[in-house]
């Protein structure tokens, strides 16, 4: 009677297993399997079969046991074989990301100034320290008071501004700004000119970002931080909505510091939010009134 009651536990127990089997293998994707869960059940398993083999309880429960090991072996099978599939899918897509976004190449002529900047920049780079802060910025931050050595920062900040630069110039200076420079933290504020332009396209103007972003994290180890746009046109506001929602979906880390044009002190201001996001130690609650206060 214990026999075929424990019999009847197993095949309580055992029948999901060949729902889960079937359930799985039309799934195609391991993301909703607990290889963790599945190993458990397996090892319990095998317990219960070396448990029967030691005591010599050789009944037709030791059958039950075994086929209930065989059909959740079946399961962590199918388990790397759909993992394999979303491997799989998940190159496919990026390989069809990367298409697409490649058709927004942000890659406009500079103008004789602005090429004559990176130029500058090319030249000052080769005397500038790998591993630092990078400032890759346009209109008002051009002339921002960034110092090359830093100012109350952890680590060196290189200002690479260019005058005028829009979102579908910045592949042409990407190299001598950022890509030079081996930076760890890439602080990125393109947008015033183009939002300012008469005829924006909003969709053209987050794909370009997309582009610079992606281009960007394939190229870079660096951590890239996007800055919102800082103008008062009407067309600022969506434009920042849409590089919050771009940098939640790429992993960066968006900075609101449109405080900059009611401040007392915009190019201050700037400088605290960079000091607090380039610092190696913790944040204090002075240094977090201080920003707020500016």
């Amino acid at each position: 009677m214990a026999q075929a009651l424990e019999a009847g536990m197993l095949l309580c127990f055992g029948i999901s297993w060949p729902m889960s089997l079937i359930k799985n293998i039309k799934a195609h994707s391991a993301k909703n399997i607990s290889l963790g869960f599945i190993a458990l059940i397996i090892i319990g398993y095998i317990s219960g079969i070396t448990a029967k083999i030691v005591s010599g309880n050789y009944s037709y429960v030791l059958a039950v046991y075994v086929l209930n090991l065989l059909i959740v072996s079946m399961n962590l099978v199918v388990y790397f074989v759909n993992l394999r599939h979303d491997h799989e899918e998940e190159q496919e897509k990026e390989v069809a990301e990367s298409a697409v976004i490649e058709q927004y190449r942000a890659s406009a002529p500079l103008t004789a100034e602005q090429s004559r900047r990176v130029a500058e920049f090319s030249e000052q780079n080769r005397e500038a320290e790998s591993g630092a802060a990078v400032f890759f910025g346009s209109g008002r931050f051009d002339s921002a008071e960034i110092g090359e050595l830093g100012y109350e920062l952890d680590k060196p900040l290189y200002n690479r501004s260019i005058s005028g630069l829009t979102i579908s110039q910045s592949g042409s200076a990407l190299n001598a700004c950022v890509s030079e420079l081996d930076p760890s933290q890439v602080f990125i504020a393109i947008g015033q000119e183009d939002v300012e332009k008469s005829g924006f396209n909003l969709n053209q103007f987050v794909n370009s970002y997309r582009w610079l972003l992606h281009e960007l994290h394939h190229t870079s180890k660096a951590r890239l931080y996007v800055m919102s746009v800082v103008s008062e046109s009407p067309n600022a506001s969506a434009a920042n909505q849409a590089l919050a929602e771009i940098c939640r979906e790429s992993g960066c880390t968006y900075l609101d510091v449109t405080g900059m044009l009611t401040s007392r002190d915009p190019a201050r201001s700037l400088m605290e939010v960079l000091r607090l996001n380039t610092r190696t130690h913790s944040i204090r609650f002075c240094d977090a009134m201080k920003l707020g206060a500016n």
